[in-house]
């Protein structure tokens, strides 16, 4: 499960390579910028079925020289056999590099597929253009298909993302940003 989250973060990165450090992309937005993200993971391994959903909503509270400091809340809910379980509700004020190195350079494994492309998203009414990367790949023997879409115009830069597993465990994950407010 932890390679999954990986190749999930990793293929973020959308193919692009990077040699010097890249500015966090929040720094490109006013702060009471806001998006809401949602993920919901569902799957089975065995007889054992589950689900969880995930919302998270990121406030720009402030940019420095140094760093971007954000508020973020998120919530969780678990399902387990059909027991459904709310966690509390988490808080934080987490404090990002305003500068970071840049991401490992994501090249597909022998015998795994990446495909690239661009498209347009829409979300509260406004467009995004995004591009888009899917990597298929075997990962602890299942078949492993992510796709993510990003944009340098969305703060946080993912815009959407789908993976889903098939073998081993059997799981489908569909997330992404559902409201975005950008601060003029």
């Amino acid at each position: 499960m932890k390679r999954l989250g990986l190749a999930v973060i990793l293929i973020a990165a959308g193919g692009i390579a990077w040699t010097e450090p890249v500015k966090n992309s929040w720094a490109n937005f006013k702060p009471g910028t806001t998006i809401t993200l949602t993920n919901k993971m569902v799957g089975s391994m065995g007889p054992m079925k589950f689900e969880q959903r995930t919302t998270i909503t990121s406030t720009l509270k402030e940019v420095t020289e140094n760093e971007v400091i954000l508020h973020m809340v998120t919530e969780n809910v678990r399902v387990m056999n059909g027991q459904e379980q709310k966690l509390k509700s988490k808080e934080t004020d987490p404090h990002y590099p305003l500068m970071a190195e840049p991401p490992p350079q994501v090249k597909p494994a022998e015998g795994e597929k990446q495909e690239t492309g661009e498209e347009e998203l829409t979300i509260s009414k406004r467009k995004f253009k995004c591009k888009w990367t899917q990597l298929v790949q075997k990962i602890e023997g299942s078949k492993v298909t992510t796709k993510t879409w990003t944009s340098d115009e969305m703060p946080g830069n993912l815009v959407k993302m789908e993976s889903s597993s098939e073998g081993k465990m059997n799981s489908e994950m569909k997330g992404g940003v559902v409201e975005v407010d950008i601060k003029e």
